[in-house]
């Protein structure tokens, strides 16, 4: 058997209670069946004596139902007795083909002597309703309970959560490996998982485990609005102490970007599968366990940091790259549902959205981040990717989205009102970046139409935005038309006269303009000029009424005048 298991521990007093419900509960099963049989015998001899005869087909309907029912039964009882077997097959989990045949003796719930295999049939639904599958996208409805825990996926009880799932990502080179890294954090007072499940590949690495921890026996969280005993309190709890323990094991590979209470997880009981058992001793209750958690914490951030470690990169480097990809990916999704390709309408038709998730995976291999990073970006890649996967929302596509954990690195160690006015620096700066290009935009369709620079008024209504934005960013206006009109510059004026700047790539490197008074004196540099200086070699001068002197050869003194004449609008 492939269960890794650790010295037996003193039993806890819940699995005695529980044992004793189980076989309560069974009794009471029985006798329920046994009296529901007799009332239909005597249902049916009081109908022979009435001289009502059931009709042939109804017999035949009857008879087939018992005959399948007993042959689910023969299979449950050959597995229970004989153990499970499987010969070839063509079944992959985490992309890696299995086994071509797997052998296993008896049930590991009632095998390994483990508390946590012995309760975990009962975090799961019963006969008819419980759910699994060979693979975690698509999870079908079992008639057998027995069967259904011999599939590597499995769905827990959503309507009562009686235990936490941790996916984690990365390929341990040994079991023994895998187990080591959990027992060490224990030692750091972390309450770890009870067992991991995955996959052992022929070389021995295990891939990509699920870590599971179970809660103490009638300590499940009700997550049904319907059910008694639901209280939204204890379910919010739940999910905060499942981003703490996410927080805590970063360092392993815990992934935080899987939602807490899907409760799909790979199956420990499976014969598929191999399970290591870190710990049985430690049964605290979820309030207990939060106690050494940190809380209120975000997914978003925990996402950030996650990728930060996966890739070893600094946070910094990290969280700048994570963010360019967010971008990238958000772009490339509403690009690809704008257009109308079909492939685009069968990855949101999937389940698991794997084909969008790949599509985005394989546009942000093309995206160049920093020719300065020599590291693997592969992960980041992939949380970028899931992330943005996972948050996709069509109907609010075109809206705009905060994008949560961007200063995640500055504000680290900053205090509430410092890290709120970094905040309101990057988004002023984001507002300004977003305003500055649909402004280069409008410039660009105005030159490739032909048309001279255009005014204050003319250009921030085709741009979309205020004249007095188009105003406060006058230097990189300024060098934007310089670098579009290279034959002259346009200022309007308050007078309502169009002036145009002579420029030309031969004359000479100083060029003398009249202007009309000293109080609408204004310097604009031409050519390839760059913020807040002159580029050497070219030099202005201004005469004006006042004895010709010399103005300072600044970019920022070129003015748009908001009131200008927009007769040509």
């Amino acid at each position: 058997m492939d269960v890794l298991v650790v010295p037996r521990f003193a039993e806890s007093a819940f699995i005695t209670q529980y044992r004793e419900d189980a076989r309560h509960a069974a009794d009471k099963q029985q006798k329920a069946r046994a009296k529901r049989r007799a009332e239909d015998k005597e249902k049916r001899d009081e109908l022979l004596e009435a001289g009502v005869y059931p009709h042939w087909f109804d017999k035949q309907e009857a008879q087939r139902w018992i005959d399948a029912r007993r042959f689910e039964r023969d299979l449950d009882l050959e597995r229970i007795n004989n153990g499970y077997v499987r010969v070839g097959g063509a079944h992959k989990i985490s992309g890696h083909e299995l086994r071509n045949r797997v052998s296993e003796k008896g049930l590991r719930s009632r095998t390994t002597g483990n508390q946590f295999m012995e309760l975990f049939p009962s975090y799961l639904p019963k006969r008819g309703l419980i759910r699994g599958n060979w693979g975690k996208s698509v999870l079908l409805t079992q008639t057998s309970k027995v069967r259904a825990l011999d599939l590597p996926y499995v769905e827990g009880r959503r309507d009562c959560l009686g235990f936490f799932r941790w996916d984690t990502d990365f390929v341990w080179p040994s079991v023994g490996a895998a187990r080591a890294a959990f027992l060490t954090l224990r030692d750091k007072g972390i309450p770890i998982p009870h067992v991991l499940t995955g996959l052992v590949l022929p070389t021995g690495e295990f891939v990509r485990p699920h870590a599971l921890r179970g809660l103490p026996y009638g300590s499940g969280v009700m997550a049904d609005p319907n059910r008694k005993g639901f209280r939204k309190a204890a379910l919010a709890f739940y999910h905060d102490v499942y981003l703490g323990m996410c927080e805590a094991m970063l360092e392993v590979g815990c992934d935080p970007s899987a939602p807490a209470a899907t409760m799909q997880t790979k199956n420990p009981l499976s014969p598929e599968l191999c399970t290591v058992v870190l710990q049985d001793d430690d049964w605290r209750s979820l309030t207990e366990i939060g106690r050494d958690l940190k809380k209120r914490l975000r997914r978003d951030v925990l996402i950030r940091q996650a990728a930060a470690v996966q890739s070893g990169l600094e946070i910094k480097a990290s969280n700048e790259i994570f963010e360019t990809y967010r971008r990238a990916a958000l772009e490339c999704l509403r690009t690809w549902m704008w257009s109308g390709d079909p492939a685009y309408v069968d990855a949101m038709s999937s389940p698991d959205r794997g084909a969008l998730q790949y599509y985005v995976h394989q546009h942000l291999e093309s995206i160049s981040v920093s020719a300065e990073i020599d590291t693997d970006l592969t992960a980041v890649r992939g949380k970028v990717a899931q992330y943005a996967v996972d948050n996709w929302d069509p109907s609010k596509s075109s809206s705009k989205r905060k994008g949560e954990g961007a200063l995640l690195h500055v504000v680290a160690s900053m205090t509430k009102k410092e890290s709120q006015a970094a905040g309101a620096r990057y988004s002023a700066e984001q507002k300004k970046r977003v305003a500055m290009e649909k402004i280069s935009a409008a410039l660009e369709s105005f030159h490739r139409a032909g048309d001279q620079p255009p005014s204050v008024r003319k250009l921030a209504k085709a741009a979309g935005v205020s004249p007095d934005t188009v105003q406060s960013r006058r230097d990189e206006v300024a060098e934007l038309v310089s670098l579009l009109w290279v034959s002259g510059v346009r200022n309007q004026s308050k007078d309502k006269k169009d002036r145009f700047y002579p420029v030309d790539r031969e004359e000479e490197a100083e060029t003398v303009l009249k202007l009309p008074s000293p109080a609408t004196m204004a310097v604009v540099v031409v050519g390839v000029a760059s913020l807040g200086h002159v580029p050497p070699g070219l030099g202005l001068a201004v005469v004006g009424d006042d004895d010709a002197l010399p103005l300072p050869r600044c970019a920022s003194e070129f003015t748009f005048d908001p009131d200008a004449d927009t007769s040509e609008e």
